[in-house]
């Protein structure tokens, strides 16, 4: 059956997308609202508090099948004409289990895979570190609960915004998705370390909203260009699930981290900081080795694609010789 966009089903899928959206950011953006509610009404401890807020933020990040929300929006979804080429060509086929462990097999044996892995793992510390923190930060600073709210919409607002924009970049092929994506997390470090100098300003509260909620959200629009690049389509859905599982629990150790240092005599200045060594430092290092290692992959293909056509040309010439002495004959 034909899925072509002029039959209106493109907009049905956005719609649905939309709708996703908006229930995910409510549970991400918000996390930091419902930890000071926590705070206040359980009147614990901030690292036990942080525990709390940052396993429900891993469970929704590492844990897909528990956010049955999204089976609402997914359910719109038609399939593309792609997904059901592909899923014909495999309905006469059965996948063994040990098909199957083998194929999860090879996505944890590439060595690129694992080097973006661990880079998201490290910024989500960072990022959901900021995200706990930085309403209670703001309190601290002689913000009110209505500013520091409207402080998280403009983060979201940033975010879409962001998004739109790094997707419209990646579709060019002068731009490496790696190199933006180094760029945004060195960004958004650097304002990280700078904000604790101003947080007493509400410009500054502002302007870091708009950093934090802006390059933390466009990296999603490039995660699925960077595991076909690596893994190819067929393996796309694994290899990003695969992913998930590690931003999963770089989220659960952010936010305690700072607790940590806040309930042993530190700061929310101090675990800013912190949360600054974790995102630039280290990403660029694993992305800059994806890079060098997709570089190799290109050449060794390029290079086995000329003996191919080099091979191909050989067998032509020799064929035409056959040719020309059978006419001869």
């Amino acid at each position: 059956m034909s899925t072509s966009p002029d039959r209106g089903w493109a907009w049905l899928v956005l719609l649905g997308s939309v709708g996703e959206h908006i229930v995910m950011s409510y549970l991400a953006y918000a996390s930091g609202m419902i930890h000071i509610a926590l705070l206040e009404n359980f009147n614990a401890d901030v690292l036990t508090t942080t525990c709390i807020s940052a396993l429900f933020l891993a469970l929704m990040t590492g844990s897909g099948g528990l956010a049955l929300q999204n089976c609402v929006f997914g359910a719109i979804f038609r399939p593309s004409k792609a997904e059901l080429a592909l899923t014909t060509a495999n309905s006469d086929r059965k996948e063994r289990f040990c098909d199957f462990v083998s194929s999860y097999m090879e996505i944890v044996r590439s060595g690129s895979m694992l080097c973006v892995c661990l880079g998201f793992f490290l910024a989500n510390i960072s990022i959901y570190l900021l995200y706990i923190h930085y309403p209670e930060y703001c309190l601290h600073t002689k913000s009110t609960k209505m500013e520091v709210s409207i402080f998280l919409s403009i983060a979201g607002i940033f975010g879409c915004f962001t998004r739109i924009l790094f997707g419209m970049a990646n579709n060019s092929h002068n731009i490496d998705e790696l190199l933006m994506l180094f760029g945004v997390f060195s960004l958004l470090g650097l304002s990280t370390i700078i904000f604790p100098l101003f947080s007493s300003f509400t410009t500054a509260k502002v302007m870091f909203a708009c950093l934090l909620g802006g390059y933390s959200g466009c990296c999603w629009a490039v995660v699925n260009s960077i595991v076909i690049n690596i893994l190819g389509h067929e393996k796309v859905a694994h290899g990003v699930g695969y992913l998930m599982v590690y931003c999963g629990v770089g989220t659960f150790i952010g936010p305690p981290l700072a607790g940590f240092i806040i309930n042993y005599g530190g700061t929310y200045g101090d675990s800013f900081i912190v949360a600054e060594q974790w995102t630039p430092k280290k990403v660029d290092d694993f992305e800059f080795t994806v890079a060098a290692d997709e570089n190799k992959q290109t050449i060794l293909a390029s290079n086995k694609t000329e003996e191919n056509d080099s091979f191909l040309i050989e067998e032509i010439k020799n064929l035409n010789i056959d040719i020309r002495f059978i006419n001869k004959e």
